[in-house]
Order: structure tokens, then C-alpha cells, then sequence
């Protein structure tokens, strides 16, 4: 079952290990890692989350460097380097895309289902003034090589779309797996 616990990054790698776990999610908001079990994942992302741990990223008073430092050991651990999908939940901004591709060893971001197949429904849970507020993460898309997230970069900047995670769960916007590679 579901688990909130604070523990050292020891002891999430003995975890991942000793659970044989395939994934690893880090979640950019606090809210949104408390109600990770209430958000609507479709079958495919539903069945990653069964192999997964979840991590808060960290902010402020939370230090991200404790989820840059479990990165890191997975990325060396002889075992789960090759074993643990590291995947990314953000908000769906140019902000959220860039902490994504910034995580070492991120494979796939988790997005709306609609952010493939229609944008335009999206656009009524946007807010294009947080958008416009975005302007350097915006600079910082426009020059990384965004592989597979590239046309969904194209798409939030075409249409100013900033969707925060609080949004998604509230109007229970079915999520899905995007991968940066087509290798994946």
C-alpha cells in the first residue's frame, strides 16, 4: 500500500533494490506527493505507479538536494542504473517541462492525456498569465534538446498553457506517460 515516509536516501536505495522497483516518480509540488493516489492515471501509467517509488522534488524549507542525491546513487548503483526508470510530475508549464529535463536520468514525463490528443481542451483549465511569467524557463525550451517533448514544448508556448498539478486533480484530467526518447 501507500506510504508517506521520510527516510535517507540510503535507505530509499535499499528499498528500490530490495522491492526490485522499476520506477522512480519525483513530483514537483508537496500537495500534489500527498494526493498522489488521488489523481486519475491511465492503464498504462496506472501500472508504472504499481513499480514505483514517489518523491517530492523539494523547494524551499525541503531541500531538493536530497532527491538530486537518490538520483545520483541510482544513476552509479550497479544494480538500479539499468533497472529504475526515473520519470517526472509536474506542472504542465515550461517551468514543469525544465525541472523534467533537468532530473538526472528523466525518462518520461506525466501529463494530461489530452496534451497528445487535443490541446485545445486544455486550454480551459489554463492560465496564460502564469505562462507569460515563464519567460526564462521559456528561453531555456527554445535552446535544450527536448527530443520527444519538443512538439508538446511547441504546443504550451503557441498557446501560453500553464496547468497546474492542483488543476489536474481537480477536475481529474486523466494523466499519462510522455517519454523524452522513442526508445522508451
Amino acid at each position: 500500500e501507500q506510504y508517506s515516509l521520510r527516510m535517507t536516501v540510503e535507505q530509499a536505495v535499499t528499498i528500490c533494490v530490495d522491492a526490485q522497483l522499476q520506477h522512480l516518480i519525483v513530483v514537483e509540488n508537496l500537495d500534489s506527493f500527498d494526493d498522489i493516489t488521488q489523481f486519475s492515471l491511465d492503464e498504462s501509467l496506472a501500472s508504472v505507479f504499481e513499480q514505483a517509488m514517489v518523491v517530492y522534488r523539494g523547494s524551499g524549507a525541503h531541500s531538493p538536494a536530497g532527491c538530486k542525491r537518490l538520483l545520483a546513487e541510482i544513476a552509479r548503483h550497479e544494480v538500479l542504473q539499468t533497472r529504475i526508470k526515473v520519470g517526472a510530475f509536474t506542472d504542465l508549464d515550461p517551468a514543469g517541462i525544465q525541472i523534467a529535463h533537468l532530473l538526472q536520468g528523466c525518462g518520461y514525463l506525466i501529463a494530461p492525456v489530452l496534451a497528445y490528443d487535443s490541446i485545445q481542451s486544455l486550454l480551459k483549465f489554463n492560465d496564460a498569465d502564469d505562462f507569460d511569467k515563464q519567460w526564462r524557463q521559456q528561453r531555456y525550451l527554445n535552446k535544450a534538446e527536448l527530443h520527444q517533448w519538443h512538439n508538446l514544448a511547441n504546443c504550451l508556448q503557441q498557446y501560453r498553457i500553464s496547468i497546474k498539478q492542483q488543476h489536474m486533480l481537480a477536475h481529474k484530467l486523466p494523466l499519462t506517460l510522455m517519454p523524452l526518447h522513442s526508445s522508451f
